[in-house]
């Protein structure tokens, strides 16, 4: 549960006073104060994430030493199946609130007179209530390449075949399934535990097609009562 906001006070002082012939003919004090608030509230967040996989298949390749240096390459050959996603739910709402208010005291024509004012004007926005689920299934293979048959270097390049799912939950619901295949890869440099360089490029490529599509349409007037 997350508040957030701000506060800003203007104030402001007015003084005018005539004295001619030791009496007073005109008095004038005044003081407004102005306000400007902006307040936000934001409740929820990431509910529950997971992650599986199993690997169903690696096989070690033979070794070969990459011409005209001394680097030796193991490969190796892997088949991951896994499933990995998110539930999120968040409700938020915002008030900007902006307002005068002042009082004032004044001698004239041999009487006192006060008045005062105030005004404010506020603005609310209730976002409603959102819930979000994505999930994926895939099916990964890979080849792996390490060098000398060592953990401290080594490169990966994979693909998967997947199928991807992504709903809301409220105020409408729509939904889209999604099958695609895409690539990546990525690269690693340690040595004696420490990493000293790493590269991640999950997204080489992704081609998809929608499988399905469910939808309404949203409410055109979310409100809440602001007293």
């Amino acid at each position: 549960l997350k508040f957030n906001g701000g506060l800003m006070l203007r104030p402001e002082f007015d003084v005018k006073i005539r004295i001619r012939k030791a009496k007073l003919e005109y008095a004038f004090l005044g003081a407004n104060m102005g306000m400007d608030v902006n307040l936000s509230t934001n409740f929820g967040g990431k509910l529950t994430g997971f992650s599986k996989n199993v690997k169903l298949y690696e096989q070690i390749l033979a070794a070969f030493v990459i011409p005209g240096t001394p680097i030796v390459i193991t490969p190796t050959v892997s088949v991951t199946l896994g499933a990995d996603g998110s539930i999120s739910a968040q409700l938020s709402y915002t008030q900007s609130s902006s307002g005068n208010a002042g009082a004032y005291l004044q001698y004239i024509n041999n009487e006192w007179s006060t008045e005062s004012k105030k005004d404010l004007i506020t603005e609310t926005d209730f976002s409603g209530f959102a819930g979000n689920i994505t999930a994926k299934a895939y099916l990964a293979p890979a080849i792996n390449f390490k060098f000398f048959g060592s953990d401290w270097a080594k490169v990966s390049v994979y693909t998967q075949a997947y199928a991807g799912l992504t709903a809301q939950a409220a105020p409408y619901q729509p939904c889209e399934l999604k099958a695609g295949v895409n690539g990546g890869a990525e690269a690693n440099l340690s040595f004696f535990g420490k990493q000293f360089a790493s590269a991640s490029y999950p997204d080489i490529f992704d081609f998809s097609k929608s499988v399905f599509k469910c939808s309404n349409t949203p409410p055109s007037n979310p409100f809440l009562n602001p007293n």
